[in-house]
């Protein structure tokens, strides 16, 4: 709904869903709306998801929003479309973020960041919600499937190493819901090791 209530138009909405079981597949066929595309089929994986919504995307610009989280505004992608049009030379608009609880209710804002690569290194403190990127960005730059606690971190890490040009905007940009049965919740601690080894080992 924080999609379908943005005021800018000119946009699309690609729902992939890997065969859930949990009211997702009747709730998004009640909403009904032009923009969605509404994908229900088997993946590998997060990694594997993401990849194909933005393959099918046509957009110049895309970001991707996580099943429990929702834009900030109805606002938000034309404040970020401005940006884009007005910087012809950029890739990449971050923001910040306002951490919810279950209920959506505020719990805390943290406003973007300057990038500091050993700092992100260490604190994603940009995560996947609160970034837009030009598709030429992503197409040099798409998910690592291998990855699945860590994916938007290691991505973060993978896509501002490639030099593009950046802008910041000190504006929420996504809700991010924090719940008992969110991913960083819900994953053993061994598995997160594992991956932040592995990604850790990659980038020195």
């Amino acid at each position: 709904k924080s999609v379908s209530n943005q005021t800018y138009k000119n946009l699309e909405h690609i729902i992939i869903d890997n065969l859930s079981t949990d009211g997702t597949v009747k709730l998004v066929e009640s909403l009904s709306h032009p923009r969605i595309q509404f994908i229900s089929e088997a993946d590998t994986g997060q990694g594997d998801a993401i990849n194909k919504g933005f393959a099918l995307s046509n957009g110049d610009i895309i970001m991707w929003l996580n099943a429990d989280d929702f834009l900030a505004s109805d606002s938000v992608i034309s404040k970020i479309v401005e940006k884009f049009y007005k910087n012809k030379d950029i890739d990449i608009v971050y923001g910040g973020v306002e951490f919810v609880d279950y209920l959506g209710l505020f719990l805390r804002y943290v406003p973007p960041l300057k990038v500091c690569l050993d700092m992100l290194n260490y604190v994603a403190y940009i995560g996947n919600s609160n970034i837009f990127v030009s598709r030429r960005a992503f197409v040099r730059c798409p998910i690592d499937q291998n990855y699945h606690f860590v994916i938007d971190h290691e991505w973060l890490m993978r896509i501002f190493r490639c030099n593009f040009q950046y802008k910041m905007i000190n504006i929420p940009i996504t809700k991010f819901r924090k719940h008992s049965e969110a991913k960083t919740s819900v994953y053993s601690l061994q598995l997160k090791i594992e991956e932040r080894g592995r990604r850790n080992r990659k980038y020195n």
